[in-house]
């Protein structure tokens, strides 16, 4: 499994890299009333590799209620290329004074969190279940139905 962490701030702007700079501003947050996904999809497709509903076992709040942590399957990042990760509007709400605090705006543009994975698998191939040790191809797969 690869772990990715995601951090919330006051203007509810989600940032995963340089948190450190920025730990005063952090807000606490819980998982919505209803279903919203975070998407681990693949450029510049924007194809959905792997997504996860924030309200599953899946997606932990920590103690302190300011960090979200989901997991990724391995053979999800397998694969050399370029990602994004998006969010959708209300993935989490903000512990406001309401019940249900303000709701996130989400990450909808792929150019907003962007990343390059050196996979183990060319372009178009990923690694197998159940032992996860050989790459198959995966371009039928990643046609829209």
């Amino acid at each position: 499994m690869c772990n990715i962490t995601v951090y919330f701030y006051k203007s509810c702007n989600i940032f995963a890299r340089q948190a450190h700079k920025l730990s005063k501003s952090i807000i606490q947050i819980k998982k919505p009333r209803s279903s919203a996904y975070i998407r681990l999809v693949l450029q510049p497709s924007s194809y959905t590799v792997y997504k996860v509903d924030t309200l599953s076992q899946y997606v932990i709040i920590d103690s302190n209620r300011t960090v979200l942590h989901f997991a990724t399957p391995k053979a999800a990042l397998s694969m050399n290329g370029s990602y994004a990760i998006l969010i959708d509007h209300g993935a989490v709400v903000g512990q406001g004074c309401s019940y249900d605090g303000p709701p996130t705006p989400g990450i909808t543009s792929t150019s907003d969190w962007g990343f390059i994975v050196d996979g183990v698998c060319p372009v178009g191939f990923s690694l197998a279940p159940p032992r996860f040790t050989s790459c198959v191809g995966m371009l039928c797969v990643m046609t829209e139905r």
